[in-house]
C-alpha cells in the first residue's frame, strides 16, 4: 500500500494534475516565473468583429477579460514587444483597419502608435531583437519593420507573395511558411537573416496550407492545419538539419487560427472547424507526441490574435 501511495505521489509530482479534459495542468516549481501568460485579442465570432481580450490561466483554463482594444479587428498581426502587446491593422468586416494599438501592462490602457506604410490585412507578425516584422498580406510580399522611434521603415520584399502565411521568429532568424499566392496554397517556406536583409528559400513542408496554426517551440518550428492538404496534419521543422518531419495529428481539422508556445505545451485556440467557428482548445505534450482536449474558449472564436508577455 505505501509502495502505490509513494507512486501516485511521484507521479503528481513530476506530471501535475489532469483535468476533465483530457490534458495535463503542469505543476510549475515554486520558483518558476509566473508572470508571462497568453494574451489573445481581437477575432471574429461569426457575427461580430471583436475589440474583447482576455488572459489565458493555462492552470484553470479560465480566460478573465482584460482591457478591450480600442478598435476591432481579425485578420490582424498581434505581437509582444518590449514588454507591450502590438495590435497591427486587420479587418473590422467593412474595411482594412489602418491603425495600430500597443498594450501597457502597467497602466491597463491601449494607445495608437505609427501606422504602417503599406495598408494590408491577412499577413502575419513576429519580432526578433526587440524589433517587430509584419510580412505579405492580400497580392502582398512586402514586409516591413517597426523601429523605437516610432517609425515604420521598408524591408527587403519575400520571395513570393503570401496571403494568410506565417511568420516565425526562432531568436536568430524570421521564417515566412506557407500562405496563398492568390493562385495555389503554398508548401513553400524562406528565412530571413536580419544581419544581411536576405530572404533564402528553405525546405518546403509536406503539405500545403495558409491560415494555419504556427509557433516556434523546443528549438523547431510546429506548424498544423489551416487550408489546403494540411487541414489536421502537423508537422515539425528543425532548422538545424533543414528538414521537416510529421507530428502527431490535431483531434479536430481547423484553420483560421493560431498556435503559440507556453510553459513546454503548444496550445491551438478556436479557428473554424467542422464548418462553423469553433470555441475548442488543443493542447500538445511534446514528450507523449500526443494533442489533447482542454476548457474551451469563452466564446467560439476565429482569425484573433495571440502573444505571450
Amino acid at each position: 500500500m505505501f509502495a502505490i501511495i509513494y507512486t501516485l505521489v511521484l507521479l503528481n509530482t513530476i506530471i501535475g494534475n489532469f483535468n476533465v479534459y483530457g490534458s495535463f495542468i503542469t505543476k510549475l516549481p515554486a520558483n518558476a516565473n509566473t508572470t508571462s501568460a497568453i494574451y489573445l485579442c481581437g477575432g471574429y465570432d461569426g457575427s461580430v468583429y471583436q475589440t474583447g481580450c482576455y488572459k489565458y490561466d493555462t492552470r484553470s483554463g479560465d480566460w478573465p477579460p482584460m482591457q478591450p482594444m480600442d478598435t476591432s479587428r481579425a485578420y490582424f498581426g498581434f505581437v509582444a514587444a518590449n514588454k507591450k502587446l502590438y495590435a497591427i491593422n486587420g479587418w473590422n468586416g467593412k474595411e482594412i483597419v489602418n491603425t495600430v494599438e500597443s498594450y501597457n501592462t502597467q497602466t491597463n490602457q491601449w494607445k495608437l502608435v505609427a501606422s504602417l506604410k503599406n495598408s494590408r490585412d491577412k499577413f502575419d507578425a513576429a519580432v526578433i531583437n526587440n524589433t517587430i516584422y509584419v510580412c505579405g498580406g492580400e497580392n502582398e510580399d512586402t514586409c516591413e519593420y517597426y523601429l523605437d522611434k516610432n517609425l515604420w521603415e521598408f524591408s527587403t520584399p519575400m520571395g513570393e507573395k503570401r496571403e494568410g502565411l506565417a511568420l516565425v521568429s526562432n531568436g536568430a532568424y524570421l521564417y515566412a511558411i506557407g500562405g496563398y499566392d492568390g493562385y495555389n496554397y503554398l508548401s513553400s517556406m524562406e528565412r530571413y537573416d536580419p544581419t544581411s536583409r536576405q530572404w533564402v528559400p528553405m525546405k518546403s513542408m509536406h503539405s500545403t496550407r495558409a491560415f494555419f496554426g504556427a509557433a516556434s517551440f523546443k528549438d523547431k518550428i510546429f506548424v498544423c492545419g489551416g487550408h489546403g492538404t494540411g487541414t489536421a496534419i502537423c508537422e515539425s521543422y528543425d532548422p538545424k538539419l533543414n528538414q521537416w518531419t510529421p507530428i502527431a495529428s490535431i483531434k479536430d481539422k481547423r484553420f483560421d487560427f493560431k498556435l503559440i508556445a507556453f510553459e513546454d505545451e503548444l496550445y491551438a485556440f478556436g479557428g473554424y472547424s467542422d464548418y462553423e467557428i469553433s470555441d475548442t482548445v488543443e493542447v500538445y505534450n511534446y514528450l507523449a507526441d500526443k494533442w489533447a482536449k482542454s476548457k474551451p474558449l469563452p466564446h467560439k472564436l476565429m482569425d484573433y490574435g495571440v502573444a505571450v508577455l
